[in-house]
């Protein structure tokens, strides 16, 4: 039986308006990743493997969490382009991009909903595609590990948790805007099949003094 967690990367730059100045951690974001690295090692855990997709904001976690020297990149697990398509939902019916957190808790369904759809497919790859090529990593990986350990973002877990329970986009879609940052994910590979053991674990942020950094944008 193969184990995978799944780690959403630290806190990029919340204030950014195009993907390129969003792909980087924020101050934030990298002690969110020391802490991580640091709450694992004290629990003696080592991973066989560790993957992250090729986005800066990955690497700069792996980099933080100290796996950075035997990192495998794989752009599967690359993140949706989120800014690219709120322009286009921008265009399709008018939605204006959030300014603040609560704004953007509400937007965020709207664009996966335009998305997935298939109103955006121009734009971006099919949220089918997506899933199922970030289903695909997590399988092809977890056959050369025992214990594999990847670093990716919100969307591909989103679609990966989805995929584990069974349910559609639709179901959790209130559910979804809401994954922390450096967050576990657990899963284990059963019969050719992943499944979900945890969700949103934050073991390194759950002290009193580190509640500040829980962080979701």
């Amino acid at each position: 039986m193969t184990e995978i967690i799944v780690i959403r990367h630290g806190q990029a730059n919340s204030t950014a308006k195009t993907e390129e100045d969003y792909d980087r951690l924020c101050p934030q974001g990298h002690q969110q990743a020391k802490w991580l690295g640091d709450t694992l090692r004290a629990q003696e855990y080592a991973p066989d493997r560790v993957v992250s997709g090729t986005l800066r904001r990955h690497k700069e976690t792996a980099e933080g969490m100290e796996y950075a020297n035997y990192l495998i990149l794989d752009d599967r697990l690359n993140e949706m382009r989120y800014f690219d398509l709120s322009d286009g939902l921008l265009a399709l019916d008018g939605t204006p991009l959030p300014t603040t957190e609560n704004e953007f808790a509400t937007h965020f369904p709207k664009v996966l909903r335009a998305w997935k759809s298939g109103a955006l497919d121009d734009l971006h790859k099919p949220y089918n595609a997506f899933q199922t090529d970030a289903v695909s990593s997590l399988l092809e990986h977890g056959d050369q590990a025992e214990r594999l350990l990847v670093v990716s973002s919100g969307g591909i877990i989103d679609a990966l948790v989805c995929h584990a329970l069974g349910v559609d986009m639709e179901d959790m879609v209130g559910t979804l805007p809401h994954v922390l940052n450096t967050s576990l994910q657990r899963f284990i590979v059963e019969d050719g099949s992943l499944k979900l053991k945890t969700y949103n674990s934050t073991p390194h942020l759950d002290h009193w003094d580190r509640q500040h950094a829980k962080t979701e944008v």
